[in-house]
């Protein structure tokens, strides 16, 4: 091929050296004519006078004809070149060439490696994940809830980063279907073009390339394999159930040194994965990531380290969770008692623990002690016990929906590709947890009856004996809520965003009173017309008894008193017959 290649690249020279060296057409002469050995012979006998007359038919038709030409060719080149469609190029990291000329042969014995083991994170509240294949995965056509849930048991199951191998792009395909070899090392570029995309902080990016890569050894595939043209390419939107789904993991039939290299790969992948949604706050789905790996194997102690790591830095852990945190730290630091950035964790932890407990115990104490004091004060006023709010106040709502779409804000910066704002998004929405959301709902959530067991320990003998009292447990719903709502509008809040969720509860509650008022006329029609109908029915009842009585009685005397002729005056009315006295 480089001897065709070379001679093809020779022959191309000479002919550009000997297009040099040729005239234009305008500057042929009589001369360059007579030489030429096509028309040699024919020149050669052409009189003055027919030499003068050819030339002047070739400026006269033939060289407007090729001027024409090439103006239209030129016209036309523009517009093929806009029709021809673009083919889509992945997006590549300006870093990855340079950084795949320096990597060795084997990605493993490479040097400089970019892997985010070292990464650090910040405290946060869960941000729920939003897919932007949603529509695809929860779309339930005409089907009931109920129906559509029972179909997809199995699929509900599934997390996000696997569903979305459904509609990974077909070229994929090539490395599933490849040997190990080469399917490694096209898992080990993209792979490292996410972590690159990573170091930028360009978390969705990166995340796109961790679930290309984690989807060259595992995936969810389509039955019907032209089930996933029919999406993308007629919009032809079906439910997805378990029998429309299969689920595939490339086999090496039985090479253990393979099989050992896909799982070291697949747990690589995951705990980027991991990283990339902690930095995220999508804490939840960083969990399932750290299951899937210790389900696949418990000699990963990164796994048990980044699970704890899950669940210290999600602000609404639990004790429990805690607990469970500390449990996997622990089993970390006896699979690698020398990891240093885990010990610091476990120090990390404890903090978050001893800070939350105390927190907690100083917040019920002073809610409990509050409503003791004012049952103590309407006792001695004798007044009446104060009545709790049935329906969540607008106040709440409005936070509520703000919280929810700091989500789609995400899913929108995301789509656009705007990073920067991304990160702000993110940044914006710690700030909102901190300074004005969780502030509110850490009084409207307070449950008195439903207090964790290591809290509940941890308060003193007067205030637990306190919230058995049914008094203080209706006066604390009481203040919970007075003082939740004395807290709106404190703290750092998008004025836009804002805005917009009072638009969205104002405009939820007139569709709801609309409804009310619909339900209450129907029911007063029902009555009124109930009302007006029954003296009707009455009468109606009344004349058809009436006239049942009536029939019945004549039946009875012609039966026993009148079965004769009575206008036969010959015969006998009662001839052998009783006779009944008057």
């Amino acid at each position: 091929q480089r001897r065709v290649h070379g001679d093809y690249r020779n022959q191309t020279q000479t002919n550009m050296e000997r297009t040099k060296s040729t005239k234009e057409k305008d500057d042929y002469e009589d001369d360059d004519i007579a030489n030429c050995p096509v028309l040699k012979d024919q020149f050669a006998n052409f009189t003055p006078e027919q030499k003068a007359e050819m030339k002047s038919k070739y400026d006269s038709i033939v060289k407007p004809m090729m001027k024409k030409k090439a103006e239209e060719e030129e016209k036309k080149a523009p517009k093929e070149q806009k029709e021809k469609p673009k083919e889509k190029v992945r997006k590549q990291h300006p870093k990855f060439a340079e950084y795949r000329k320096s990597q060795g042969s084997c990605p493993y014995m490479n040097t400089k490696l970019i892997e985010p083991s070292d990464a650090t994170f910040e405290f946060g509240y869960n941000l729920p994940y939003k897919s932007r294949f949603d529509f695809v995965f929860n779309y339930r056509g005409r089907d009931p809830r109920e129906v559509f849930l029972g179909k997809r048991k199995e699929f509900n199951k599934y997390p996000i980063y696997l569903k979305q191998t459904l509609i990974h792009p077909e070229g994929i395909n090539k490395v599933r279907n490849a040997d190990f070899g080469n399917a490694f090392f096209v898992f080990d570029d993209i792979k490292t073009e996410g972590n690159l995309y990573y170091e930028d902080q360009e978390y969705y990016t990166a995340l796109a390339f961790y679930e290309e890569a984690y989807s060259c050894f595992k995936w969810l595939e389509f039955v019907d394999p032209l089930r996933r043209e029919g999406i993308f390419k007629t919009f032809d939107l079906k439910p997805i159930y378990d029998a429309d789904v299969v689920k595939k993991e490339k086999d090496y039939k039985g090479d253990e040194c393979e099989i050992d290299t896909r799982l070291t790969a697949i747990v690589n992948i995951l705990l980027n994965m991991c990283c990339v949604y902690m930095n995220l706050c999508h804490y939840h789905v960083a969990l399932q990531c750290c299951d899937e790996i210790i389900g696949l194997t418990q000699l990963s102690a990164e796994s048990y380290y980044r699970r704890s790591q899950a669940r210290t830095y999600n602000m609404r852990s639990t004790y429990k969770e805690l607990d469970m945190a500390e449990e996997d730290i622990t089993t970390a630091l006896t699979k690698k008692p020398e990891e240093e950035k885990q010990r610091k964790h476990l120090e990390i932890l404890k903090k978050r623990k001893a800070e939350k407990l105390d927190e907690d115990i100083k917040f019920a104490e002073e809610i409990v002690k509050c409503a003791q004091k004012c049952v103590e004060y309407k006792k001695s006023k004798e007044l009446g016990a104060t009545e709790t709010l049935i329906e969540e106040p607008r106040e709440i709502k409005i936070m509520r929906v703000m919280k929810r779409k700091y989500g789609d804000c995400m899913e929108f910066f995301r789509d656009s590709e705007d990073n920067k704002q991304v990160l702000l998004t993110v940044k914006e929405f710690r700030e909102f947890n901190n300074t004005s959301y969780q502030k509110m709902m850490r009084f409207y959530k307070f449950i008195p009856n439903k207090l964790e067991p290591q809290l509940l320990q941890a308060l003193p003998i007067e205030i637990r004996t306190l919230l058995n009292d049914d008094e203080i447990i209706k006066e604390i719903n009481h203040i919970k809520i007075r003082d939740a709502l004395s807290l709106f509008g404190e703290g750092k809040l998008n004025f836009q965003l804002f805005k917009y969720s009072c638009k969205l509860v104002r405009k939820e509650e007139k569709k709801k009173k609309e409804r009310m008022e619909k339900k209450e006329k129907e029911m007063s029609g029902t009555k009124a017309k109930t009302d007006s109908w029954s003296y009707g029915k009455l009468a109606i009842y009344g004349v058809i008894f009436s006239i049942i009585l009536y029939v019945l009685w004549n039946w009875i005397v012609w039966r026993f008193f009148w079965k004769g002729k009575p206008n036969d005056h010959t015969q006998e009315p009662f001839r052998n017959k009783p006779h009944f006295p008057q």
